[in-house]
């Protein structure tokens, strides 16, 4: 069995079925420049029922993503929103860090807490991986939230900001209303 199109850039290690992949079995791509093949070693049909492939994420691989609260110019709000995130299409769950301090925060179903002028970080999301931001907001008395997104590729910044991580950037998400 094989795993195509492996860039060896972004992964630092190959593990099939929980076994490291040797060099002999990671060959270059003979249709995309610059990627290469993880392959297994011979299997029989009647002792293997499955083969799970593990790359493990180079440390140049990892990113992360920024979300910054602000209030329109003239605005100001002491009010704790919400920002619902998903990361790879689903809740994010898991640690963040307010204003690039760790102080435990934890985020469960997606749901993240914030003030105006704070920034959420994110970290280690792996390229190509896509993210979604969007604020629950108030709508009787805020208007509907901007997005803008940087440093990332950007799906969408319409009622949400949808984008996907790229290759050495660190993605930013504005939210502002």
């Amino acid at each position: 069995l094989q795993e195509i199109s492996v860039d060896q850039d972004r992964y630092d290690e190959f593990r099939v079925n929980g076994q490291a992949v040797q060099d002999g079995n990671i060959l270059p791509s003979e249709t995309e420049k610059g990627k290469f093949i993880v392959q297994t070693d011979p299997l029989s049909i009647d002792k293997n029922a499955f083969v799970t492939f593990k790359n493990h994420c180079d440390a140049e691989n990892l990113h992360d993503l920024d979300i910054t609260k602000e209030m329109t110019e003239g605005q100001e709000s002491n009010e704790t929103f919400q920002i619902q995130v998903k990361i790879g299409g689903q809740p994010y769950s898991g640690k963040y860090k307010v204003n690039g301090v760790d102080a435990g925060k934890l985020c469960e179903n997606g749901i993240l807490e914030i003030k105006a002028g704070q920034t959420i970080k994110i970290e280690n999301i792996a390229a190509d991986t896509s993210f979604e931001v969007i604020e629950n907001y108030d709508k009787d008395n805020y208007e509907n939230p901007q997005y803008t997104i940087s440093e990332a590729i950007v799906d969408s910044t319409t009622d949400k900001a949808a984008g996907k991580i790229e290759f050495k950037k660190n993605a930013k998400v504005e939210v502002t209303n």
